[in-house]
Protein backbone atom coordinates (compact mmCIF):
# COMPACT_ATOMS: atom_id res chain seq x y z
CA UNK A 1 0.00 0.00 0.00
CA UNK A 2 1.39 3.47 -0.92
CA UNK A 3 2.11 6.12 1.66
CA UNK A 4 -0.77 8.17 0.21
CA UNK A 5 -3.32 5.39 0.80
CA UNK A 6 -1.83 4.62 4.24
CA UNK A 7 -2.19 8.24 5.32
CA UNK A 8 -5.77 8.34 4.01
CA UNK A 9 -6.66 5.18 5.94
CA UNK A 10 -5.22 6.57 9.17
CA UNK A 11 -7.17 9.81 8.73
CA UNK A 12 -10.41 7.89 8.17
CA UNK A 13 -9.84 5.81 11.31
CA UNK A 14 -9.14 8.94 13.37
CA UNK A 15 -12.25 10.67 12.01
CA UNK A 16 -14.38 7.62 12.84
CA UNK A 17 -12.95 7.47 16.38
CA UNK A 18 -13.55 11.20 16.92
CA UNK A 19 -17.09 10.81 15.59
CA UNK A 20 -17.74 7.96 18.05
CA UNK A 21 -16.45 10.05 20.96
CA UNK A 22 -18.72 12.96 20.01
CA UNK A 23 -21.71 10.59 19.65
CA UNK A 24 -20.95 8.89 22.97
CA UNK A 25 -20.53 12.14 24.88
CA UNK A 26 -23.75 13.50 23.40
CA UNK A 27 -25.74 10.49 24.64
CA UNK A 28 -24.05 9.93 27.98
CA UNK A 29 -25.79 11.23 31.09
CA UNK A 30 -23.46 13.23 33.31
CA UNK A 31 -23.76 12.07 36.92
CA UNK A 32 -21.50 13.73 39.48
CA UNK A 33 -21.31 13.45 43.27
CA UNK A 34 -23.07 16.83 43.57
CA UNK A 35 -26.05 15.89 41.40
CA UNK A 36 -29.11 13.80 42.19
CA UNK A 37 -30.96 11.99 39.44
CA UNK A 38 -34.62 11.48 40.31
CA UNK A 39 -36.02 10.00 37.09
CA UNK A 40 -37.87 6.72 37.47
CA UNK A 41 -37.27 3.57 35.47
CA UNK A 42 -39.98 2.39 33.07
CA UNK A 43 -41.83 -0.81 33.89
CA UNK A 44 -40.31 -3.28 33.41
CA UNK A 45 -36.92 -1.64 33.85
CA UNK A 46 -34.17 -2.73 31.51
CA UNK A 47 -31.42 -0.82 33.25
CA UNK A 48 -30.53 0.57 36.66
CA UNK A 49 -31.54 4.18 37.31
CA UNK A 50 -29.58 6.30 39.79
CA UNK A 51 -32.03 7.96 42.16
CA UNK A 52 -29.58 9.45 44.66
CA UNK A 53 -25.84 9.82 45.04
CA UNK A 54 -24.25 10.14 48.46
CA UNK A 55 -20.64 11.23 48.80
CA UNK A 56 -19.36 11.09 52.41
CA UNK A 57 -16.24 13.05 51.44
CA UNK A 58 -13.96 11.23 53.85
CA UNK A 59 -11.64 9.46 51.43
CA UNK A 60 -11.83 6.12 49.60
CA UNK A 61 -14.65 3.80 50.65
CA UNK A 62 -14.01 0.05 51.13
CA UNK A 63 -17.06 -1.41 52.86
CA UNK A 64 -20.78 -0.80 53.34
CA UNK A 65 -23.19 -2.38 55.79
CA UNK A 66 -26.71 -1.86 57.09
CA UNK A 67 -27.78 -2.36 60.70
CA UNK A 68 -31.03 -3.97 61.86
CA UNK A 69 -32.60 -0.54 62.40
CA UNK A 70 -31.59 0.73 58.96
CA UNK A 71 -28.49 2.72 59.84
CA UNK A 72 -25.85 2.76 57.11
CA UNK A 73 -22.32 1.75 58.10
CA UNK A 74 -19.29 2.82 56.09
CA UNK A 75 -15.69 1.65 56.31
CA UNK A 76 -12.94 3.53 54.51
CA UNK A 77 -9.20 3.88 54.29
CA UNK A 78 -9.05 5.73 57.60
CA UNK A 79 -12.53 5.83 59.13
CA UNK A 80 -15.64 3.98 60.30
CA UNK A 81 -18.87 5.96 60.17
CA UNK A 82 -22.57 5.50 60.85
CA UNK A 83 -25.37 7.41 59.10
CA UNK A 84 -29.09 7.28 59.74
CA UNK A 85 -31.74 6.53 57.09
CA UNK A 86 -31.71 10.17 55.97
CA UNK A 87 -27.91 10.06 55.53
CA UNK A 88 -27.23 12.28 58.53
CA UNK A 89 -23.98 11.44 60.32
CA UNK A 90 -24.54 9.76 63.71
CA UNK A 91 -20.92 9.02 64.63
CA UNK A 92 -17.49 8.56 63.15
CA UNK A 93 -14.35 6.80 64.39
CA UNK A 94 -10.86 7.35 63.02
CA UNK A 95 -9.12 4.13 61.92
CA UNK A 96 -5.36 3.74 61.83
CA UNK A 97 -5.53 1.23 58.95
CA UNK A 98 -8.01 0.59 56.11
CA UNK A 99 -11.34 -0.91 57.14
CA UNK A 100 -12.04 -3.86 54.83
CA UNK A 101 -15.46 -5.06 56.06
CA UNK A 102 -18.24 -3.83 58.35
CA UNK A 103 -21.52 -5.20 59.67
CA UNK A 104 -23.85 -4.95 62.66
CA UNK A 105 -25.98 -7.18 64.84
CA UNK A 106 -28.11 -5.98 67.71
CA UNK A 107 -26.31 -3.12 69.43
CA UNK A 108 -22.86 -4.14 68.17
CA UNK A 109 -20.96 -2.99 65.10
CA UNK A 110 -18.14 -5.21 63.81
CA UNK A 111 -15.40 -3.70 61.66
CA UNK A 112 -12.47 -5.59 60.15
CA UNK A 113 -9.02 -4.02 59.91
CA UNK A 114 -6.74 -6.43 58.04
CA UNK A 115 -6.84 -9.48 60.35
CA UNK A 116 -8.42 -7.84 63.40
CA UNK A 117 -12.06 -7.25 64.31
CA UNK A 118 -13.09 -4.14 66.22
CA UNK A 119 -16.30 -4.38 68.26
CA UNK A 120 -18.09 -1.04 68.66
CA UNK A 121 -21.23 -0.08 70.54
CA UNK A 122 -24.17 1.79 69.01
CA UNK A 123 -22.41 5.10 69.74
CA UNK A 124 -19.24 4.13 67.89
CA UNK A 125 -17.15 3.52 71.01
CA UNK A 126 -14.75 0.57 70.84
CA UNK A 127 -15.58 -2.06 73.45
CA UNK A 128 -13.42 -4.99 72.32
CA UNK A 129 -10.78 -6.03 69.80
CA UNK A 130 -10.56 -9.63 68.52
CA UNK A 131 -7.65 -11.28 66.75
CA UNK A 132 -5.64 -11.54 64.69
CA UNK A 133 -6.49 -15.24 64.49
CA UNK A 134 -4.10 -16.21 61.67
CA UNK A 135 -0.90 -14.75 60.24
CA UNK A 136 -1.17 -12.48 57.18
CA UNK A 137 -4.96 -12.53 57.30
CA UNK A 138 -7.00 -10.25 55.02
CA UNK A 139 -10.64 -10.11 56.10
CA UNK A 140 -12.79 -9.28 53.08
CA UNK A 141 -16.25 -9.88 54.56
CA UNK A 142 -17.89 -10.14 57.96
CA UNK A 143 -21.38 -11.21 59.04
CA UNK A 144 -23.12 -11.55 62.40
CA UNK A 145 -26.33 -12.70 64.05
CA UNK A 146 -27.42 -13.12 67.66
CA UNK A 147 -25.22 -16.21 68.19
CA UNK A 148 -22.17 -15.97 65.94
CA UNK A 149 -19.81 -13.73 64.02
CA UNK A 150 -18.38 -15.13 60.79
CA UNK A 151 -15.66 -13.63 58.65
CA UNK A 152 -13.96 -14.53 55.37
CA UNK A 153 -10.15 -14.43 55.18
CA UNK A 154 -9.21 -14.27 51.49
CA UNK A 155 -5.47 -14.52 52.11
CA UNK A 156 -5.80 -17.88 53.89
CA UNK A 157 -8.97 -19.02 52.02
CA UNK A 158 -10.82 -19.75 55.25
CA UNK A 159 -14.01 -18.75 57.02
CA UNK A 160 -13.82 -18.32 60.79
CA UNK A 161 -16.90 -18.65 63.00
CA UNK A 162 -16.68 -16.95 66.41
CA UNK A 163 -19.08 -16.82 69.31
CA UNK A 164 -20.29 -13.53 70.77
CA UNK A 165 -17.23 -13.37 73.02
CA UNK A 166 -14.80 -13.62 70.11
CA UNK A 167 -13.79 -17.23 70.76
CA UNK A 168 -13.17 -19.39 67.68
CA UNK A 169 -15.82 -22.10 67.27
CA UNK A 170 -15.16 -23.34 63.73
CA UNK A 171 -12.55 -22.89 61.01
CA UNK A 172 -13.91 -23.71 57.55
CA UNK A 173 -11.88 -24.31 54.42
CA UNK A 174 -8.93 -26.33 55.68
CA UNK A 175 -10.56 -29.70 55.01
CA UNK A 176 -11.53 -31.44 51.77
CA UNK A 177 -14.36 -28.91 51.27
CA UNK A 178 -11.87 -26.13 50.55
CA UNK A 179 -12.45 -22.77 48.88
CA UNK A 180 -10.92 -21.69 45.57
CA UNK A 181 -10.19 -17.97 45.97
CA UNK A 182 -8.10 -16.54 43.08
CA UNK A 183 -8.17 -12.93 44.34
CA UNK A 184 -9.37 -10.72 47.18
CA UNK A 185 -13.07 -11.29 46.51
CA UNK A 186 -14.49 -13.57 49.20
CA UNK A 187 -17.91 -12.84 50.71
CA UNK A 188 -19.76 -14.51 53.56
CA UNK A 189 -23.20 -13.99 55.10
CA UNK A 190 -25.00 -15.56 58.02
CA UNK A 191 -28.71 -16.18 58.39
CA UNK A 192 -30.66 -15.97 61.63
CA UNK A 193 -31.05 -19.75 61.41
CA UNK A 194 -27.23 -20.12 61.70
CA UNK A 195 -26.85 -21.15 58.07
CA UNK A 196 -23.71 -19.84 56.37
CA UNK A 197 -23.59 -18.63 52.78
CA UNK A 198 -20.12 -18.35 51.24
CA UNK A 199 -19.02 -17.15 47.79
CA UNK A 200 -16.62 -19.79 46.47
CA UNK A 201 -15.52 -17.45 43.69
CA UNK A 202 -13.06 -19.77 41.93
CA UNK A 203 -15.91 -22.24 41.44
CA UNK A 204 -18.33 -19.42 40.53
CA UNK A 205 -20.97 -20.30 43.06
CA UNK A 206 -22.52 -19.50 46.44
CA UNK A 207 -22.36 -22.36 48.90
CA UNK A 208 -24.89 -23.06 51.64
CA UNK A 209 -23.26 -24.58 54.72
CA UNK A 210 -24.07 -25.52 58.28
CA UNK A 211 -22.45 -23.41 60.95
CA UNK A 212 -19.75 -26.07 61.35
CA UNK A 213 -18.89 -25.80 57.66
CA UNK A 214 -20.50 -28.95 56.30
CA UNK A 215 -21.87 -28.18 52.87
CA UNK A 216 -25.61 -28.37 52.23
CA UNK A 217 -25.74 -27.26 48.61
CA UNK A 218 -24.78 -24.48 46.26
CA UNK A 219 -26.09 -22.15 43.58
CA UNK A 220 -24.25 -21.13 40.40
CA UNK A 221 -21.81 -22.57 37.88
CA UNK A 222 -19.33 -21.19 35.33
CA UNK A 223 -20.86 -19.83 32.14
CA UNK A 224 -21.93 -16.76 30.21
CA UNK A 225 -25.69 -17.19 30.54
CA UNK A 226 -27.58 -14.82 32.89
CA UNK A 227 -28.06 -17.57 35.47
CA UNK A 228 -24.32 -18.36 35.52
CA UNK A 229 -21.23 -16.57 36.79
CA UNK A 230 -18.36 -15.82 34.42
CA UNK A 231 -14.81 -14.62 35.00
CA UNK A 232 -12.35 -15.80 37.61
CA UNK A 233 -13.85 -14.38 40.82
CA UNK A 234 -17.63 -14.24 40.85
CA UNK A 235 -19.93 -13.54 42.51
CA UNK A 236 -17.65 -10.83 43.86
CA UNK A 237 -20.25 -9.73 46.41
CA UNK A 238 -23.61 -10.91 47.70
CA UNK A 239 -26.00 -10.16 50.53
CA UNK A 240 -28.95 -11.92 52.13
CA UNK A 241 -32.29 -10.15 51.80
CA UNK A 242 -35.78 -11.21 52.96
CA UNK A 243 -36.81 -14.14 50.79
CA UNK A 244 -33.50 -14.59 49.00
CA UNK A 245 -30.27 -12.78 48.24
CA UNK A 246 -28.61 -10.35 45.83
CA UNK A 247 -25.37 -10.91 43.91
CA UNK A 248 -22.98 -8.48 42.22
CA UNK A 249 -20.26 -9.42 39.78
CA UNK A 250 -16.89 -7.99 38.80
CA UNK A 251 -16.02 -7.61 35.14
CA UNK A 252 -19.70 -7.42 34.17
CA UNK A 253 -22.18 -4.74 35.20
CA UNK A 254 -24.83 -7.11 36.49
CA UNK A 255 -26.82 -7.53 39.69
CA UNK A 256 -29.06 -10.55 40.28
CA UNK A 257 -31.96 -10.71 42.73
CA UNK A 258 -32.56 -14.36 43.61
CA UNK A 259 -35.21 -16.15 45.62
CA UNK A 260 -34.46 -18.83 48.18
Amino acid sequence: MSKKWTSAAIILILLAFIGYIIFDVALRKDVTPTSAVTSEAPEPADEWIVTKIFEPGRGPLNAVGVSDDGNILLGGESFIACYDKDLALKWELKAEMPVTAVTASGSNVFAAIQGTILVLDQNGEKTEEWGPFEDNAIITSIAANRDYVAYADAANRTVYVLDNNGAVKYIIGKSEESFVIPSLFFDVDLGNDNILYVANTGKRRIEKRNIDGSILGFYGEPGIEPENFCGCCNPAHFALIPGGFVTAEKGINRIKILDQ
